[in-house]
């Protein structure tokens, strides 16, 4: 199902879809190509790094603007605990909006009052299903500049188009980081208590 409300432009794109798929979004009904043509972007200019958004730090201003919006979707940041929300921008705005993080790092919020009642994170283990509902590519040219696509609805149903809201983001500083999750640092662990363990026994 496409829905939109608002769109600036649409491209037309060549018969070479890219798809990218995790364990996430394994039934995923979207392409790279696909959803950047809905802005009038191409794979050529903007590269795929959706999965390494999870926090994202910025010490200083930021400048958002909407590109495409569903429903009543809004967006905003919160602290990393998905707490002390402030609203950035919704379906509504016009223009660029600047706001200065007050967190970091921050996740991003995407609020879906009135149609789905869900608030998603860019943070996925804060969310009700627990999966990845952001899809971010970072322009190859500028690497402070992104675009956020959104999937309003639980990943769990068919509807996993992520083109309910689409933000272009210009950071001052900083981007998406990825956090590793408590089983990810116990490997890390692991592994390192193995490599000593290793170098102790060359040396003696």
């Amino acid at each position: 199902m496409f829905k939109r409300l608002m769109i600036a432009t649409i491209a037309s794109i060549g018969a070479l879809a890219v798809s990218f798929a995790s364990a996430d979004k394994a039934k995923a009904a979207w392409t790279a190509s696909g959803l950047l043509g809905l802005v009038g972007e191409t794979t050529a200019d903007w590269t795929f790094i959706g999965g390494n958004d999870s926090l994202w730090s910025g010490a200083g201003s930021a400048t958002f603007e909407v590109k495409l919006a569903a429903y009543n979707n809004s967006m905003g940041f919160a602290d990393a605990a998905g707490n002390n929300k402030t609203f950035i921008l919704n379906k509504d705005s016009i223009g660029a909006q600047v706001f200065v993080p007050s967190f970091d790092p921050f996740t991003f919020y995407l609020d879906t009052p009135g149609y789905v009642g869900d608030t998603w994170y860019s943070k996925k283990s804060l969310n009700s299903d627990g999966l990845d509902h952001l899809l971010t590519f970072r322009n190859k040219a500028d690497p402070l500049e992104f675009l956020l696509f959104w999937e309003d609805l639980p990943l769990t149903g068919p509807d996993q188009d992520f083109n309910d809201f689409v933000v272009r983001v210009n950071l001052t500083t900083g981007g998406p980081q990825n956090v590793p999750e408590p089983a990810s640092l116990g490997l890390i662990g692991l592994g390192l208590l193995g490599l000593g363990l290793a170098r102790r026994r060359r040396n003696s």
